[in-house]
């Protein structure tokens, strides 16, 4: 009986996956200062404490950072590159932007030897499924967010189309996805056909509740009034204006 070279190659890689003594090797990438990112520290810190060796590649802003460090039981990739977050206005700048970005972290991630690939968010996830196919090795996305309705790619329709069939290609080569929200896990099913997701909520740990009335001394407002608070970033698609036009069906007492 003969064997084609990729089965030969494949068969090596599985034996080798089978005799290899140690932890789980995970490898995290996410296309923001992992700083900012108190979820996917999460997921590391977790994996970590159960026992999985993990390195997590991030997008560093500032030209000062270490390439390489450690802490928590977890090592840091950083790939140093501002001109990132630096917004662009015209669109074929955002794509050489990506396209360098996608070359850099690819390389960076061919270079770490995993068990599983994990790509945090949408972006990441084209540089993870490079490195995880050409290590054959399982892919896991996590989708942050429901992908691709940022108005940034969704005002251009020729590219929101591109987007939209590359990313459902590499959603097909992974191994599992995982997303935060039950109604972002049907969509996901729905509209990219992905049946093995799983529901991971982006819950901090939990810490008492400390009663204050500062915010309604700072505001001259009488102790016990309501105050409905949007508490997040101020983005153009987050619905804001729907938020400021349902003011008005708030209940009396409330602010």
């Amino acid at each position: 009986m003969s064997y084609s070279a990729d089965t030969q190659r494949q068969q090596a890689t599985d034996t080798q996956s089978r005799l290899r003594v140690g932890p789980l090797r995970v490898c995290m990438h996410v296309d923001t200062p992992i700083r900012e990112d108190p979820r996917v520290m999460r997921d590391a810190l977790a994996l970590a404490e159960a026992g999985a060796q993990v390195t997590l590649i991030d997008i560093a802003d500032d030209p000062h950072s270490p390439r390489h460090e450690e802490r928590d039981g977890i090592r840091f990739e950083h790939v140093i590159m501002p001109e990132w977050y630096v917004p662009t206005r015209f669109k074929p700048f955002f794509l050489v932007k990506l396209a360098w970005m996608f070359l850099r972290c690819s390389a960076r991630l061919l270079r770490i030897p995993a068990d599983v690939y994990h790509a945090q968010d949408q972006i990441p996830l084209a540089a993870t499924y490079v490195a995880a196919k050409i290590h054959r090795r399982p892919l896991i996305f996590d989708a942050h967010e429901f992908p691709l309705v940022d108005q940034a790619i969704t005002r251009w329709r020729f590219l929101h189309a591109c987007a939209t069939l590359c990313f459902r290609g590499l959603l097909k080569g992974c191994a599992a996805v995982i997303s935060v929200s039950p109604h972002i896990v049907d969509e996901i099913a729905k509209r990219y056909g992905v049946r093995k997701t799983a529901l991971v909520r982006n819950i901090p740990d939990y810490q008492a509740p400390k009663q204050s009335d500062r915010l309604r001394s700072w505001l001259n407002l009488p102790q016990g009034t309501c105050i409905a608070l949007y508490q997040g970033m101020l983005l153009p698609d987050r619905a804001l204006e729907t938020l400021i036009y349902a003011a008005k069906y708030l209940d009396a007492d409330h602010v």
